[in-house]
């Protein structure tokens, strides 16, 4: 084996050992994931694109620069595995992993999800272009995951840049 794809094989098995699914896209997300250059504890929080003053549809490139405004940081693309082996608690929600996208074996673009119903939670996997609409938070809030701010973030849930 190369060693690349190993330690993404182990994060796989261990996740469906936990009793975790994972989309099929989401594998391919994990085939083709490099671990980034990040070291240490990372501090995460859960935000919505309302309290970061995004309503309506906005691409992932808008979220990510909005957020960075607003003092927080992208997750590099393995907190999403990682997460979802964390987070038990997100019942009937979809948590948007807060990231730069993480390209499959064939350079497709996407971002990790985490999901969980009553019978099961997920790690799925979402295609995404980062200039073009991707989330639409109109009726409801979504949820991202981000990496926390140093200082206290303004969130203050207006349209302010």
């Amino acid at each position: 084996m190369d060693g690349r794809g190993d330690e993404w094989r182990l994060i796989h098995t261990v996740l469906v050992f936990g009793g975790h699914q994972v989309s099929f896209c989401a594998e391919e997300l994990l085939n083709g994931l490099q671990r980034s250059d990040r070291r240490g504890q990372l501090e995460l929080v859960v935000v919505t694109d309302h309290s970061l003053g995004l309503r309506g549809e906005y691409s992932l490139q808008q979220l990510l620069d909005r957020a960075k405004e607003r003092g927080f940081g992208t997750c590099p693309p393995e907190v999403g595995p990682l997460a979802r082996l964390a987070f038990r608690e997100e019942l009937g929600e979809e948590i948007f992993v807060g990231m730069e996208p993480a390209y499959d074996d064939d350079g497709l673009p996407g971002l990790f999800v985490l999901a969980r119903s009553s019978e099961s939670s997920t790690l799925n996997g979402a295609p995404v272009r980062p200039q073009e609409p991707f989330a639409d938070g109109r009726d409801r809030p979504n949820l991202w995951l981000l990496v926390a701010p140093k200082t206290k973030p303004d969130v203050t849930g207006d349209d302010r840049p």
